[in-house]
């Protein structure tokens, strides 16, 4: 279900990145070239976070049972380990690489999970080159 962002200016500066990850998409492969690992420095957290706070102005979307893929991986994200958040993102990822073959291009998926204010969220973002 999409809604418009409603995320104020310090919403936007209060994310704290929880989790982070991005796979690569490219159309030519069947499949995502996955990353099991991703460290980012002080500053790298600085750039994923305006990312965040840019993804944030578009469409909000609240996972429900009437997308179940989705809305089973929303409930699991965010109490999974480290290497669970990791195989989570390869499902969402594929998931969205096999239905949007015809409409992306190459680029890389972006899946992390975020709190700001004591809320958390879920972030997906593709960026395409």
């Amino acid at each position: 279900m999409p809604r418009e962002s409603v995320l104020s200016m310090s919403d936007k500066e209060a994310i704290k990145i929880e989790k982070l990850i991005f796979h690569i998409i490219l159309t030519e492969n069947v499949s995502p070239t996955f990353l099991d690992v991703l460290e980012i420095t002080d500053e790298q957290q600085k750039f994923f976070r305006d990312r965040l706070a840019d993804a944030a102005q578009g469409r909000q979307y609240i996972f429900t049972k009437d997308n179940p893929l989705i809305h089973q991986y929303t409930k699991e994200i965010f109490d999974s380990s480290d290497d669970d958040f990791v195989n989570i993102s390869k499902k969402i990822t594929s998931l969205f690489h096999a239905t949007h073959k015809k409409t992306s291009n190459d680029g890389v998926f972006i899946v992390s999970t975020a709190s700001i204010k004591k809320r958390l969220f879920l972030f997906l973002r593709c960026y395409e080159k």
